[in-house]
């Protein structure tokens, strides 16, 4: 498994990202899905989870140790979204 994890900060104002080539490989095929998705004029969404939370999930929980220090938290569920246009304006975005 790739390395991919977000970790929020204690005051849930910060995001960081920590990655290795396999886990933006994952990120960036799934990006491209959705694009794909928005080119024929369709939103998408999905879905990444820890494996706390999918037995083969495709996040992974590793922070730096300040982030441990400092009360990060990792994230077990990431839902990203695309919208069209239409999709924005149905949602108020």
């Amino acid at each position: 498994m790739g390395l991919l994890s977000f970790i929020i900060s204690r005051d849930r104002d910060e995001l960081s990202v920590h990655a290795d080539a396999e886990g933006l490989r994952v990120l960036e095929l799934e990006i491209r899905r959705m694009r794909q998705s928005l080119e024929n004029t369709k939103s998408d969404h999905f879905h990444l989870f820890t494996d706390n939370w999918a037995p083969d999930g495709e996040l992974t929980r590793t922070m730096l140790r300040q982030d441990a220090n400092n009360g990060g938290k990792a994230i077990q569920h990431l839902k990203f979204y695309a919208w069209t246009q239409e999709g924005k304006k149905n949602n108020d975005l």
